[in-house]
């Protein structure tokens, strides 16, 4: 499983929490010391991990109760969206991995840090005896297959 899955995988796992433990008004109470129990993570995982999935929307809601699950599938809208998206535009656009990011964050109409995360994913992506090659495009399939299947 790669760096990429992991990350999916995990995240997932944590909304998959909150809704889970919500009430019938969608408010899950738990702290994030228990959520961290409940996945066994670090309680400080837990809430950079509520900025990740917050960065480029709302994801997860503080309210004074407790936390709402505003998407439930990251994959199919937000931060993961926006970071497969960025994967694929840079797989099939070679040359743009070692452009200045401020630049090309602000043409894909994204953060910084969701350009950072995309290239970071993408480099782990290789084994450690494969080099990629930033001349030609990678073989990436599309975001739709990888949603559908979990693999590029």
């Amino acid at each position: 499983m790669t760096l990429f899955d992991e990350s999916i995988k995990s995240h997932q796992e944590l909304v998959d929490l909150l809704i889970s433990y919500s009430n019938k008004n969608g408010i899950c109470a738990l702290s994030q010391k228990r959520m961290a129990q409940k996945l066994n993570k670090c309680p400080s995982w837990i809430s950079q991990a509520i900025r990740r999935l917050n960065r480029e929307e709302t994801c997860i809601i503080k309210t004074p109760k407790g936390y709402l699950v505003n998407i439930d599938d990251i994959t199919a809208q937000g931060t993961f969206l926006q970071i497969i998206q960025t994967m694929e535009y840079l797989a099939n656009n070679p040359t743009k991995f070692n452009e200045n990011e401020v630049d090309i964050a602000k043409d894909l109409n994204i953060k910084r840090e969701t350009l950072q995360a995309a290239k970071t994913y993408l480099r782990n992506s290789f084994s450690e005896t494969e080099e990629p090659c930033r001349t030609k495009p990678l073989k990436v399939t599309s975001s739709e297959k990888w949603m559908k299947t979990g693999k590029w």
